[in-house]
């Protein structure tokens, strides 16, 4: 079927560090897309990737509001933003899309970024090698006639000038005496669930992986019978004498204070699914906590890393 299309650009944004969550998806679309619509109700779509040999030719399947396009490699294009161009996707996918029954894009974008997670989830019990967590593209779609437009915005990120190699150099002074033969399997286990929690596409995930990490150096060497908190307690006290440093009774009360603000966000997402509690802040505090005592156990092996 020959259908033609077109694509609108998206709006660059800069940050400093690297954010938890760096979606242009979540800003205000009708700022960004005015008049996208043209009158016409809004698809919003998304292209999920799938494991090599999925399928073999196009196929098309529908529901009442909802449409699931599988491709074979090469046979589905989407724009692709900054700049702005049509990306071929060299594997198989299925192009997910919903209709939102709404001409307003952040509309169209709150109902259906919902409502594509929940199919992708539903059709993944009958076609398992759908991959959820490879999102290839995601956007709004309008149609008249055989023109359809798609939104170019997307995930993508770039630095906005590359290291050079004397800072390269200068980042790499700071871990020449790091000896990873030397790490204990607790802090290797740790800092393997915070690479985790940052891969992770889901903030609740994202929490959880990074409390294991406080959880798996704090309960090294102490009952399991014992709470979350009562090891950490046990663990953070350790902190104030022996190897690895001295900290005061206050610092440590402190930091005891900030991971008890993260252990009642815990309790709340087990016991009442409350994710709404697992802010950015909230993760950023939890990750630095992390780091400090990642720090301690480096300290406590005799590896000192400057700020």
């Amino acid at each position: 079927m020959s259908q033609t299309y077109t694509t609108t650009a998206s709006a660059a944004t800069t940050f400093q560090g690297m954010p938890w969550e760096f979606d242009v998806l979540e800003a205000d679309l009708d700022s960004k897309y005015p008049n996208f619509a043209e009158g016409n109700p809004i698809l919003w779509a998304a292209a999920v990737g799938a494991a090599a040999g999925s399928w073999s030719e196009e196929t098309r399947i529908r529901g009442i509001d909802w449409i699931a396009e599988f491709h074979p490699p090469k046979s589905l294009k989407t724009p692709y933003p900054r700049p702005s161009r049509w990306r071929t996707i060299n594997e198989c996918c299925v192009l997910f899309s919903i209709n939102t029954q709404t001409e307003v894009m952040n509309e169209a974008r709150d109902k259906g970024r919902v409502a594509i997670r929940a199919l992708v989830g539903l059709l993944r019990r009958d076609f398992p090698t759908i991959v959820p967590g490879k999102l290839l593209w995601e956007g709004a779609i309008t149609k008249r006639g055989t023109k359809i437009r798609m939104s170019s915005a997307g995930s993508g990120m770039a630095a906005s000038q590359p290291a050079s190699s004397k800072k390269l150099h200068r980042v790499g002074l700071k871990f020449a005496k790091v000896e990873t033969a030397k790490f204990p399997v607790q802090l290797t286990s740790a800092l393997k669930w915070m690479n985790l929690s940052r891969s992770a596409t889901v903030r609740s995930e994202k929490f959880f992986h990074l409390w294991l990490a406080l959880l798996t150096l704090a309960s090294y060497g102490q009952s399991r019978k014992r709470g979350d908190m009562a090891r950490i307690r046990r663990y953070t006290a350790t902190m104030g004498h022996g190897i690895g440093g001295v900290r005061s009774p206050l610092n440590i009360a402190e930091l005891n204070q900030r991971v008890g603000v993260a252990y009642r966000v815990r309790n709340r997402l087990i016991h009442e699914a409350a994710e709404t509690a697992v802010t950015i802040e909230l993760l950023d505090q939890l990750e630095a906590v992390a780091y400090e005592f990642v720090d301690f156990e480096l300290a406590k092996l005799g590896i000192n890393i400057p700020p």
